[in-house]
């Protein structure tokens, strides 16, 4: 509450580029609607004046909870962070790195972002890393059901309109309306699409 937000409802947006691979390291933050743009700079939205992106979007989900001088914390590196970006580098395949089951070490991500390489004009690799700890419940024996995890990958600034806009307003010929017995007896109020 302020001057500048009387009732309290208004909020601002704010947008933290991310310029090298420390900065790139970061964690979901749920709390705070956090998310993340992938953009072209070299292709510009004409009505908004802003590079073209894709809007990298968490959903529920639970970092790695292993103490990080674990041996698994150490081969999980990739793990302890929601998402890290590094340049493009062809021998750069797996997070963890080649030989994750006979390390002592992560052999990937953790040695990639030892240096603080910038990003700036890079040809980036996002690593986004979404898992779930699961704690077992009588349900889950013998089979677990199900768990959900995952995330959303959403254009953002690639349409000058809602491109559903560009569906013709034509009939569907297999489509009628028709009135049901029921509503028939209530005067013809409920109609349904067959």
């Amino acid at each position: 509450f302020g001057p500048e937000n009387p009732h309290g409802n208004a909020f601002r947006v704010t947008e933290t580029p991310l310029l090298s691979t420390h900065a790139a390291m970061r964690m979901a933050a749920p709390e705070k609607g956090r998310a993340w743009k992938i953009k072209n700079p070299a292709v510009i939205n004409p009505i908004t004046g802003q590079p073209v992106s894709f809007k990298l979007i968490p959903q529920s989900n639970c970092p790695m909870l292993m103490q990080p001088e674990s041996l698994v914390g150490k081969r999980a590196f990739f793990a302890s962070k929601h998402l890290f970006v590094t340049p493009h580098d062809d021998d750069q395949l797996f997070p963890a790195g080649d030989h994750v089951v006979q390390s002592e070490d992560c052999l990937g991500l953790k040695e990639w972002t030892r240096e603080d390489k910038s990003l700036v004009n890079a040809d980036p690799v996002i690593w986004y890393s979404f898992g779930v700890t699961h704690l077992p419940r009588l349900e889950d024996f013998p089979v677990m059901p199900v768990e959900m995890v995952g995330f959303m990958m959403k254009p953002y600034g690639f349409f000058m309109w809602n491109p559903t806009m560009d569906i013709p307003a034509e009939k569907n010929a297999a489509s009628k309306e028709e009135i049901t017995a029921a509503a028939r007896a209530l005067g013809g109020g409920a109609r349904a699409r067959l």
